[in-house]
């Protein structure tokens, strides 16, 4: 689409211009590769009693959710990467600079330029989908992962390895499952566990 390519190089025209801040979006973005800082964030929850029950939906939403757009939606869909298209020819020269690798694993380059397809991007799936269900579990305290997620997503689009279109889709289908998952989750926890420590207090109470 013409309009998602004059957005791109609108981007690249005039919001690249200082090296640093490439480079900080570009290390800000490596968190989100493979949901590295969700799965961080719930596994630590694990280990918080309080937490854990949100930090189990994290994963499993994740691997669910998450999974099924980076391994079966998106290589159906099959969209090319902007930067490889025949139109966006004068977008690879940034992509190819800024994306170094970070590391090489049997000679194959880890979180190099992106290879995967585009349509929906991951981290715009993942980061909407983990964060919305952090911020419905406790506005207050957990609406900075809701902003985070949305800081993953947009980065995409300042490092033109994305069309808006990509992150935009990604955010609408993370929100929607991750309101999803929420009241799911809820529900699953006020009726299978709930019960229980209701009956452990009554014959606590009984006992005492």
């Amino acid at each position: 689409m013409a309009w998602e390519f004059d957005i791109l190089y609108w981007i690249s025209n005039n919001l690249h211009g200082v090296d640093f801040i490439n480079r900080v979006v570009h290390f800000f973005t490596i968190f989100g590769e493979s949901s590295i800082v969700w799965f961080a964030s719930a596994i630590v929850l694990l280990f918080i009693k309080k937490y854990r029950r949100l930090g189990i939906t994290i994963i499993l939403a994740m691997i669910l959710i998450a999974g099924f757009n980076n391994y079966i939606f998106k290589p159906l869909v099959a969209r090319p990467r902007p930067f490889l298209e025949n139109e966006g020819a004068g977008l690879v020269s940034f992509v190819e600079t800024i994306f170094h690798p970070v590391f090489v694993v049997g000679g194959k380059e880890v979180w190099g330029v992106p290879d995967s397809y585009s349509f929906m991007s991951g981290h715009s799936v993942s980061g909407l989908l983990a964060g919305t269900i952090f911020f419905l579990y406790d506005k207050k305290k957990f609406w900075p992962f809701l902003v985070l997620g949305i800081l993953m997503g947009l980065s995409r689009l300042f490092l033109l390895v994305h069309y808006p279109t990509d992150i935009l889709a990604g955010f609408a289908f993370g929100a929607i499952m991750g309101t999803g998952v929420h009241f799911l989750s809820a529900w699953i926890g006020k009726n299978f566990y709930a019960p229980e420590s209701k009956n452990i207090n009554k014959v606590n109470n009984q006992i005492g």
